[in-house]
């Protein structure tokens, strides 16, 4: 009888231990798929959040930018700068064309916070007339850096003798770039233009702009994109992304084209 006991509650064990097994298994199954799936949805709504944001700042950007555009437009259509482009020596610098067309370009600079300098550059004369009044190159140079003549060179390579146009960065110094816009003008003559036209994008307004689109995450960061993949950043993570990880995330989304 003690033999028969021991036998069935042997086999009634191994009757249980099956299904509570496959029980455990199947719990733990559909745990792991509700976790993937919380996970997943997450990820997507990070993803939601992160085109919100980059659409948000290139809304913001391409206005602002637009702005800019706009200023150089009205400058360009300026008949002064005829004047100036025909000048036979430098004492067409100081005529009072020259003077009113520098005073416009105040008053546009001060219009718009985002534009930290105006200027026009007139190859053939080496001669500038902007913001701060109408002198040759290196003195325009002195008197927007304090009277140091640092950088003169590079500025004067990058900026006023480069080959590009439209929106570029340019570099300011060790890992940082600064956001130019430059015309030529007529734009017709690409190798030997009479005057250029140069707006310097104010740095901190600039990166105001980046800033009023990012939420209150210290572990985001926005970021504008050129054709060249030059970065600019507006607030940095511990490590900057790298250019691949970014252009990912831009052609994520098929409606998500590259940021200027």
């Amino acid at each position: 009888m003690e033999m028969f006991l021991g036998f069935h509650l042997s086999k009634l064990k191994k009757h249980w231990i099956f299904p509570l097994l496959a029980g455990c298994m199947l719990i733990f199954v559909l745990l792991f798929a509700v976790n993937i799936r919380a996970v997943n949805m997450m990820e997507q709504e990070k993803i939601r959040e992160t085109e919100t944001i980059i659409d948000t700042a290139r809304q913001g950007i391409d206005h602002y930018l637009f702005t800019i555009q706009s200023s150089a437009s009205e400058l360009l259509l300026n008949n002064q700068n005829m004047v100036l482009q025909s000048a036979e020596d430098i004492s067409a610098f100081s005529t009072p064309e020259a003077y009113r067309y520098s005073e416009l370009m105040k008053n546009i600079k001060i219009a718009n916070s985002m534009i930290e300098d105006i200027y026009l550059y007139y190859p053939v004369w080496d001669y500038i007339v902007g913001t701060e009044g109408c002198y040759n190159s290196r003195n325009y140079f002195l008197l927007n850096s304090g009277l140091s003549s640092k950088g003169y060179a590079e500025w004067k390579s990058h900026i006023l003798e480069s080959d590009n146009i439209n929106f570029f960065f340019s570099p300011l110094g060790k890992n940082e770039e600064k956001l130019y816009f430059r015309q030529q003008i007529p734009a017709s003559r690409e190798r030997d233009p009479q005057s250029i036209l140069i707006i310097g994008v104010n740095d901190t307004e600039f990166m105001r702009l980046l800033d009023m689109a990012l939420p209150n995450d210290d572990g985001t960061s926005i970021f504008v994109l050129t054709e060249e993949e030059q970065l600019y950043l507006s607030r940095m993570k511990e490590s900057a992304p790298s250019n691949s990880e970014l252009q990912d995330l831009l052609t994520r989304n098929p409606n998500e084209s590259e940021d200027r």
